[in-house]
C-alpha cells in the first residue's frame, strides 16, 4: 500500500492525471493492509479532482471498509453510490455485510429492505 501511495505522489508531482483505475488499484492495496484511513483520503481526493467513480470502485471501497470494521464508512459510500446511480447488488451486499459484521443488525436489515425497494437482489423471483 505504501508503494501505491508513493506512485500517486509521483503522479501528482509529475502532473500525470490520475485515473479511476489507479484509484481502484490503490484502494485494493490499502484494503489488503487495512489502511481504511487512506481509503477515506483517496475517496475525498477523487471528489476534489472530479474523478468519476464506478460501481466496481464503490464496491471495492465498501468491501475494504467492511474488512476494516468500518461499517459507517461502508454505508456512506453506498449512499454516495445510490445518489450517483452507481449502486449494484455488490455495493448493497457489501454494505449489508459490513453492518452485520459490525453488529449493526438494524442497519443491515434497513439496508436489505432499501435494497429490495431499489429493485436489487431480486434475482430468482
Amino acid at each position: 500500500w505504501e508503494q501505491a501511495l508513493a506512485l500517486f505522489a509521483d503522479m501528482a508531482r509529475d502532473h500525470i492525471p490520475t485515473i479511476r483505475e489507479a484509484y481502484l488499484h490503490t484502494i485494493l492495496a490499502c484494503s489488503e493492509s487495512l489502511q481504511w484511513q487512506q481509503i477515506v483520503a483517496l475517496l475525498q481526493e477523487m471528489v476534489l479532482k472530479r474523478v468519476q467513480k464506478d460501481a466496481m470502485l464503490c464496491s471495492t471501497a465498501i468491501s475494504a471498509f467492511d474488512k476494516a470494521g468500518q461499517w459507517r464508512y461502508a454505508v456512506h459510500v453506498l449512499q454516495e453510490a445510490v445518489q450517483e446511480e452507481l449502486d449494484q447488488d455488490s455495493c448493497w451486499n457489501a454494505a449489508i455485510r459490513a453492518c452485520g459484521r459490525g453488529g449493526e443488525w438494524r442497519q443491515a436489515l434497513d439496508l436489505a429492505s432499501a435494497m429490495e425497494d431499489a429493485g436489487f437482489g431480486r434475482s430468482g423471483y
